[in-house]
């Protein structure tokens, strides 16, 4: 009797004692280690036409006594965003992730969304007309940039507040801008 063991496009199978053509004699004891891609875990093992729990264990430890196929079972690991925004003012909070299906290229994030470990979110707070941003942070941690790699559950948070009378919106536009850039300053009174 043999034991044959296959691999799958998202996980790598390994076999302690490898045979040729992974092909084995009845009664040897081979380990299957399981190792997952970044971003996925090992959910399960089975066994092709049988229901059995093999537990969750990397390693799989198995006495050849049939003909069988075995797999390893991975699924994404998943986290929660959450969203939130604050203050005695208005503004929008927007989180995306790159999706090339959409027609623009990103897809929308929503509060209490759960996506995989290892997504690149975009994040722009905007503050509504005689609004500013007084703060935005990621859990707890102000934001550094407009990106951030989703690597555990995570908290954005939106802080925003009226402007002071004293000041003034001003705008600048992308347009024409294709091939340069334009940078806001304030100049010292």
């Amino acid at each position: 009797e043999i034991l044959r063991c296959l691999v799958g496009s998202e996980m790598c199978i390994r076999d302690r004692g490898k045979a040729e053509d992974n092909v084995y004699v009845k009664g040897q004891k081979i380990s299957l280690v399981a190792t997952p891609l970044p971003n996925y875990q090992l959910s399960s093992w089975s066994i092709a036409g049988e229901s059995v729990d093999l537990g969750k264990k990397d390693t799989l430890t198995v006495t050849v006594g049939a003909d069988r196929t075995y797999s390893a079972n991975f699924t994404p690991i998943l986290h929660k965003v959450s969203i939130e925004t604050f203050g005695d003012a208005s503004g929008d909070l927007k989180v995306t992730t790159p999706d090339d299906q959409a027609a623009d290229g990103q897809k929308p994030v929503s509060n209490g969304d759960e996506l995989q470990q290892g997504s690149i979110l975009q994040i722009a707070a905007i503050p509504s007309v005689n609004t500013q941003l007084k703060s935005l942070q990621i859990n707890g941690e102000s934001l550094k940039g407009d990106k951030v790699t989703l690597t555990g559950p995570l908290t954005i948070k939106a802080v925003f507040e009226p402007k002071p009378v004293n000041m003034a919106l001003v705008t600048l536009e992308k347009k024409n801008m294709e091939h340069g850039s334009c940078l806001l300053y304030t100049s010292p009174s």
